[in-house]
């Protein structure tokens, strides 16, 4: 009985823990870290791979889905990066994460934001943003909400973005995937200024993006497109490594679920079986016994 107990208290908790189990065997490592701001998983945590002070809020109680964490896109549910400013006092910037969306109506013509940074009492005029339109299949990359393009869009289940800003020119690109979709200068150097970066927040008349973010790191300097690509499959090759180790645990607590009901089935028949043999002595005993005085 102890023996069994043992295994029900280590299926449990293996069960409880296999996203954690997993979390910690997939390295967090990346491939470069010169000039690294901030890395954040978003597995299970707000927390910082490496703590340097810096810290995501997040006002709505997190729900990690996926290997990230899951944002509705409402006005009370989005990532904040705090103190902004007091981390990113430069003109060189890289922004890297990824996005995991459901299909939106193509109907709806609406702009949805992945990420912007500006000054939160300015909204309508954020500094660096990004966002993405369902009706008009297009990206969206804006500079201080005066300069901007359009990129085709095309629907993934997870797509890895990854935006740099380069000064003093304010040169900004756009990577997908790990390639260079676009690309944006602001003309004139009104450049305004920022004190806090979103993520899936928009405002009036724009809403956040619905989806499950993950991997978000910064550098105080702008990665050369070698190492953006390099990013992108060092990334890929975690989630595929994570997502290999989680299904190994639940192989893991399938086979001990189905060697507990295996042993349930014998122990039921066994019973079954004992109980049918005492009713079967009971009958012969009871029914089936001679007169007094009759010959057997």
């Amino acid at each position: 009985m102890l023996a069994l107990g043992l295994g029900a208290f280590f299926l449990s908790w293996l069960w409880d823990n296999n996203f954690r189990i997993a979390n910690k065997l997939a390295p967090h490592d990346l491939p470069f870290e010169q000039g690294l701001i901030a890395h954040f998983p978003l597995r299970n945590s707000l927390k910082e791979v490496r703590p340097n002070g810096t810290k995501l809020l997040s006002p709505h109680p997190p729900d990690y889905r996926s290997f990230g964490l899951y944002l509705q896109g409402g006005p009370e549910d989005h990532l904040q990066f705090i103190d902004w400013d007091q981390y990113f006092k430069g003109q060189q910037l890289t922004l890297a994460f990824w996005v995991k969306y459901p299909k939106l109506d193509t109907r709806i013509n609406q702009y949805f934001n992945l990420f912007w940074e500006g000054d939160t009492g300015d909204k309508d005029r954020p500094r660096l943003s990004l966002w993405y339109n369902p009706k008009l299949a297009i990206w969206h990359q804006s500079l201080a909400q005066r300069q901007g393009y359009n990129l085709p869009w095309s629907w993934s289940r997870r797509q890895a973005l990854v935006v740099t800003l380069d000064g003093p020119g304010l040169l900004s690109s756009l990577y997908v995937n790990g390639q260079q979709q676009g690309q944006i200068e602001l003309e004139d150097r009104g450049w305004p200024s920022a004190n806090n970066l979103f993520f899936a927040q928009g405002f009036s008349p724009a809403t956040g993006l619905p989806g499950i973010y993950g991997e978000i790191t910064l550098w105080n300097r702008v990665l050369n497109p070698k190492e953006i690509e390099d990013l992108y499959l060092h990334q890929e090759k975690r989630i595929n490594q994570f997502l290999g180790l989680r299904w190994a645990l639940w192989g893991i607590w399938g086979l001990g679920v189905l060697g507990w009901v295996g042993l349930a089935a014998r122990l039921a028949w066994e019973w079954q079986s004992q109980r049918a043999s005492k009713v079967l002595r009971w009958v012969q005993s009871h029914l089936f016994q001679p007169e007094p005085g009759s010959k057997p």
